[in-house]
């Protein structure tokens, strides 16, 4: 199959990156002997684990390091949250730095709230 690749390639003059492109085996054995896959006349590197959009794939069908993965940037983000003063109850106004703290004050007394009203538009028959 990969050598059906490198001949539409090599025939279509399409470059493809062999050390940047590697090779994974789906399988839920613990142990499968290693072997190598070619394209052209360069072994493909075989991986256990591949990072592709923001997913990690790992070759032995398990989600448990891709959930302990998930949880820990869960985690950081809620951390990364409550040192900018935002938690449970809402934003603590004293953690926050002070461009932030008159940037909230003015989005909150811009609204109808604090008693100015958008100019109303009349029209005239």
């Amino acid at each position: 199959m990969v050598d059906i690749v490198y001949r539409y390639c090599y025939y279509w003059n399409i470059d493809i990156n062999a050390q940047k492109s590697h090779v994974m085996v789906f399988s839920q054995k613990r142990y499968r002997p290693p072997f190598g896959i070619m394209y052209g006349d360069t072994f493909l590197e075989e991986t256990n684990c591949i990072h592709h959009l923001g997913i990690d794939h790992s070759g032995n069908l398990r989600l448990k390091d891709r959930i302990s993965n998930r949880l820990q940037k869960a985690k950081n983000a809620m951390f990364a949250l409550a040192s900018q003063g935002v938690n449970q109850y809402g934003v603590n106004p004293l953690v926050l730095p002070t461009s932030t703290r008159m940037l909230l004050f003015q989005l909150h007394c811009t609204g109808p709230s604090c008693g100015t009203t958008q100019p109303s538009v009349t029209s005239t028959a």
